[in-house]
């Protein structure tokens, strides 16, 4: 018998060939849909249709007043718990300005291009307040930058080069790495009663990479700025209703039906209301477990979810598989979210229809 002497490396990679060869394999016999699901907003505004973005805050705003002899003419609004100064700001407190003047921007940009709302300018909001007049919107987002911390990691390395000649010199390299943290809070509040809808915060932190010179250190708010993004789109979902994608796998058909094989196609394809007759017909035909679980698949998909409820409610009592109890289980989930948007979009009709 004779022994072939690999390199345990070679080894590895023809296991590694072996392993991604099986998963393609596996993957190719998997079939999914994409359902396209409307969340609904994870706050309750009690059916708000107008809305105004207040300027994020810093935390230098409470603080820094020490400077200033009169402050007679400056005007200090409480809303929500944040503190509103028009004084002028700290010196030290440009990098909060810009982190704060960047998630208002962004904000307000999301809110003028929503289909939910109508946005009011934050400045006639401001000055409701502060003559005590009716406001003039449903609700009103604001929020501050509680903390602001930036550290500059220093460190130096001694460098050994060697010349063309043999000759070796040594020289100190530094290098330097910047870590930003920032604590964020906002609120969502009620013109009509200033009660607070909801109220967050977020701590985000973020590290650079290593740079040979200060100069090339990047700003805390481009650090930042994708973190800043994701809070942005946090804050929308809290307030409007939202979509999700969520992948729906179809079972692969052990009876050889070549009625299943074609409902599979159609759902490739996208055809999914000709898939979706075919698995009803073979399920009501014989029972076929599969294509019952393949039509409330799609019946989710097609977003009628009390109709696959009871499809799977009737698997689920005829052959009590796992997968009909887990499958039922996200039905159940989907349709508590459902019953919260219709709950959402009769309150904003209603709320609509009062003020016309």
């Amino acid at each position: 018998m004779n022994f072939i002497n690999k390199n345990p490396r070679h080894c590895f990679r023809d296991f590694s060939v072996i392993a991604l060869t099986a998963f393609i394999l596996f993957s190719s016999c998997v079939t999914s849909i994409t359902a396209n699901i409307e969340r609904p907003a994870e706050l309750d505004l009690h059916g708000a249709n107008k809305i105004a973005v207040i300027p994020f805050q810093t935390s230098d705003n409470e603080r820094y007043n020490d400077s200033h002899s009169d402050r007679s003419d400056n005007l200090i609004l409480a809303i929500g718990g944040f503190i509103f100064d028009s004084m002028k700001p700290s010196p030290n407190e440009g990098v909060q300005k810009d982190i704060s003047e960047y998630i208002t921007g962004h904000l307000t940009e999301a809110v003028n291009s929503s289909k939910y709302f109508t946005m009011i300018d934050p400045q006639s909001v401001l000055a409701a307040i502060d003559k005590q007049k009716p406001i003039p919107t449903d609700v009103y987002l604001t929020g501050k930058i509680k903390s602001l911390m930036t550290d500059i990691d220093e460190t130096k390395e001694t460098v050994e080069k060697t010349d063309s000649e043999g000759n070796k010199t040594r020289s100190i390299e530094w290098k330097y790495k910047k870590t930003v943290e920032t604590t964020i809070s906002y609120s969502v509040i009620s013109a009509k009663d200033n009660v607070i809808l909801g109220t967050r915060q977020e701590t985000l932190k973020k590290q650079s990479s290593t740079y040979s010179s200060r100069n090339l250190l990047p700003s805390e708010l481009s650090l930042l700025k994708s973190d800043l993004d994701s809070l942005v789109n946090k804050i929308m979902h809290e307030i409007q209703p939202y979509s999700v994608k969520r992948q729906l796998e179809l079972l692969k058909d052990k009876s050889k039906d070549e009625r299943m094989k074609t409902a599979k196609n159609y759902a490739k394809d996208g055809k999914l209301n000709e898939a979706l007759k075919i698995y009803k017909s073979v399920y009501k035909e014989n029972g076929n477990f599969e294509a019952g679980y393949n039509a409330a698949q799609i019946l989710i998909a097609k977003n009628e979810l009390y109709e696959a409820r009871t499809l799977m409610e009737k698997l689920y009592s005829s052959t009590g598989e796992k997968k009909a109890s887990d499958s039922l289980k996200l039905i159940n989930e989907e349709i508590v979210y459902a019953e919260r948007l219709k709950k959402q979009q009769e309150a904003r009709k209603q709320n609509s229809s009062s003020l016309q």
